[in-house]
């Protein structure tokens, strides 16, 4: 089945989603970084040091899917 829990570019970073969706029959939902491109730029709003630029890989649900699913690969 396709989506971002099965494609090569999805890393699972073992964070479970707080929701309760019918589509997911009964599967674990967890969080994860797409890393099919690079990472992005993204401003933090520090409370204590202000703003901090970083660079992240967008995160996706692991029942999601895009355009650009890639099997699984070693």
């Amino acid at each position: 089945m396709k989506g971002c829990r099965n494609c090569g570019h999805w890393l699972d970073r073992s964070e479970e989603l707080d929701r309760d969706d019918p589509n997911t029959n009964g599967k674990k939902v967890t969080l994860g970084e797409c890393r099919r491109h690079a990472p992005r730029p993204v401003v933090r709003d520090l409370k204590l040091s202000g703003k901090m630029i970083g660079f992240d890989f967008p995160l996706s649900p692991s029942d999601g899917w895009c355009g650009e699913y890639d099997p699984c690969f070693d």
